[in-house]
């Protein structure tokens, strides 16, 4: 407990690392994806009958939400993905270097609740569905946030190969 009270007091305590933010906005590009993926099966299984990001981004460009165009699906997702990339961002910044689960839904969890409590009604949409899948989707994408930071924090400690060597890439 000292130890990381000493840290935190420290000079290089108030300068941001980075490091962890480039690792964040990394994690969240990549998690927002797998949110997106769960979304999409919500659709086809018929539990909703579009996604929350292509809403905000029909009441941002006065795209009629109807029309879901290629474009449009394209505008909402590169949207979604920024507002990911940047929470987990943040995220990174605060979160230990190697964040469990439980941080990253705790982080996703909070972001939905800022989606029920202000986006949503923001929107002006009256939701008869889909919570459980907001819902599911915000944890999802936390967890796969917490995962990323730590795997690449990882990544960056593997030593450089200083000769060819049969490696495992996928």
């Amino acid at each position: 407990m000292i130890r990381q009270l000493r840290r935190l007091a420290s000079p290089a305590a108030a300068m941001p690392d980075t490091g962890a933010i480039w690792r964040g906005l990394t994690a969240g590009f990549v998690a927002s994806g797998a949110m997106s993926v769960l979304r999409l099966a919500a659709h086809r299984a018929g539990l909703i009958e579009r996604m929350v990001p292509q809403e905000l981004h029909a009441e941002v460009t006065g795209i009629d939400p109807s029309a879901d165009t290629p474009a449009h699906q394209f505008g909402a997702e590169l949207l979604h993905h920024a507002v990911g990339a940047l929470a987990a961002g943040l995220f990174a910044a605060l979160a230990p270097r190697r964040p469990r689960a439980a941080h990253g839904v705790a982080l996703g969890l909070a972001l939905w609740a800022v989606d029920v409590g202000a986006l949503i009604p923001a929107l002006r949409v009256v939701r008869v569905g889909g919570h459980a899948v907001d819902f599911a989707a915000h944890a999802l994408y936390g967890a796969m946030v917490a995962l990323a930071v730590s795997q690449l924090a990882e990544q960056r400690r593997t030593p450089k190969p200083r000769a060819l060597r049969l490696r495992r890439v996928g």
